[in-house]
């Protein structure tokens, strides 16, 4: 019989296991983890001792899983499932279980549409409680699979979530990545990547969905990235920072409403679009008050648009 001290580290072991099989890197699997590269490397070779067998292996700098990594993640894919599943039923059933709804929101969004709708819900159901949290990008499918939170709120596409055969995503707000600038570059909307890399910019951190879509397009288009002044993580700050310091910045369209000072504001050629996005579990349909929670959302976005909404919302501060 294994000893408690086995049981927990073949438990943490399988959690780094999944983690570095989504990200394929030790470097960026054990940021998100908050370990050392040479530890997580250390409890992959354990867990690899364990199960008899090799589950990742190097092809120049590449890490990819072997055929035996690619049946254990599928067989703990499976087991996730089965206890997030468990746990959803229990809830139905549980005569002690308050309602509670669990919503993580990626940390480059504005929240000011979840909190309205939030508001307005409790006006007809106020015996429910919300949790609101941020959510780093590293780690969304994690926040899900272990039941940290009932419901994400990101953007789409994102590698956290490729396939998305196992949740259910609701796709309420297509947007476009705008360029802008305190100062007028050139005539016209519309600016290639190209022409906007030669200006200083500020930006969002490292690891942030938008840092990354943004590095994305520019090595896309062989295009060198642009000399970053600073890094801001909320969209008021970004934006302030660009107009006191001359600086170019690129943000989603839902967050123009934060645009207070005069700007320019210029359409990237080719167009940069990505989805906002609810994902979650089909199992937590399950539940009434996740179920009602839904459905009032979209109905909540049926009257009035994510966009419209949130310039009104931005509007009234």
């Amino acid at each position: 019989m294994k000893s408690k001290h086995d049981r927990t580290f073949l438990v943490r072991s399988i959690g780094y296991f999944v983690a570095l099989s989504r990200n394929l890197s030790y470097t960026e699997t054990a940021a998100q983890l908050g370990i050392s590269q040479p530890a997580l490397t250390q409890q992959i070779k354990k867990l690899e001792e364990s199960v008899g067998t090799p589950l990742f292996y190097i092809e120049g700098k590449r890490i990819h899983l072997t055929e035996a990594g690619e049946i254990f993640l599928n067989a703990t894919q499976k087991v996730n499932s089965i206890f997030s599943e468990a746990n959803d039923e229990i809830k139905q059933v549980s005569e002690n279980h308050h309602d509670t709804v669990t919503i993580g929101i990626i940390n480059s969004m504005p929240a000011n549409v979840i909190i309205d709708f939030i508001v307005k819900f409790k006006e007809e159901e106020p015996n429910v409680d919300f949790n609101v949290k941020s959510v780093m990008r590293y780690g969304l499918r994690s926040q899900i699979e272990s039941d940290s939170v009932d419901v994400l709120i990101i953007y789409l596409p994102d590698n956290s979530f490729i396939g998305l055969n196992n949740y259910k995503t609701y796709r309420f707000c297509r947007t476009e990545l705008l360029l802008v600038s305190p100062f007028k570059i050139k005539d016209g909307n519309k600016i290639t990547l190209e022409e906007a890399r030669k200006y200083p910019w500020v930006g969002y951190p490292e690891g942030y969905y938008l840092d990354r879509i943004i590095a994305e397009q520019f090595r896309k288009q062989n295009i060198l990235l642009p000399k970053y002044s600073a890094h801001f993580s909320q969209v008021e700050n970004i934006l302030n920072f660009s107009q006191k310091a001359n600086t170019l910045t690129a943000i989603p369209e839902i967050c123009l409403p934060f645009v207070k000072e005069k700007s320019y504001i210029y359409h990237f050629s080719p167009a940069i679009k990505f989805d906002i996005a609810l994902i979650y579990r089909p199992s937590k349909l399950k539940i009434p008050i996740f179920n009602k929670t839904l459905n009032a959302f979209n109905s909540y976005l049926t009257d009035k648009d994510f966009l419209t909404r949130l310039k009104e919302l931005v509007e009234e501060q």
